[in-house]
């Protein structure tokens, strides 16, 4: 059972995430926040900033999970620190609709999510891929014997 926490005005409520959450437990994860939704509760935080590992199930269900807190007219917004737990939600691409924060605080002060403090090092680890994406492109369009590569004839700009 996931450790769930009243804040002294009773509108929102933390419930800590387990250290892993996986295709095992992703499903009762999720029941878990479901339980924590009632009228009282306005905003309630899935505190995984001490979860090391989420798979793909465990995003799916916690996505699942946003989505009936919509539907009963309650947010819900999960702190995630960095590391490999919000490396899962980046390759699934839901960090970018998933109201995702980078701690329990920020999640209660309900400033602005990923935008803020991990679009930053996403953009800079982007923009070190595409500076070496760039120069593998280059290096491969001039061919050893100088006949064009196969990723000029398929680049469709040209």
């Amino acid at each position: 059972m996931a450790d769930q926490r009243a804040l002294p005005d009773g509108r929102e409520k933390i419930v800590k995430m387990p250290a892993t959450i996986d295709f095992g437990n992703a499903r009762a994860v999720a029941e878990e926040l479901l339980a924590a939704f009632d009228a009282r509760v306005a905003v309630v935080i899935a505190d995984l900033t001490g979860t090391s590992l989420c798979t793909a199930a465990g995003v799916h269900e916690l996505a699942l999970a946003c989505e009936r807190a919509t539907a009963r007219k309650v947010e819900l917004r999960l702190a995630i620190s960095s590391g490999e737990a919000l490396r899962v939600f980046a390759l699934t691409g839901y960090d970018r609709w998933l109201p995702i924060y980078p701690s329990v605080q920020a999640a209660l002060a309900g400033r602005a999510s990923a935008e803020d403090s991990h679009e930053s090092a996403l953009l800079v680890s982007m923009a070190d891929a595409a500076t070496a994406l760039a120069a593998a492109i280059a290096v491969s369009a001039a061919g050893s014997d100088g006949s064009p590569s196969p990723l000029r004839r398929c680049n469709p700009r040209r």
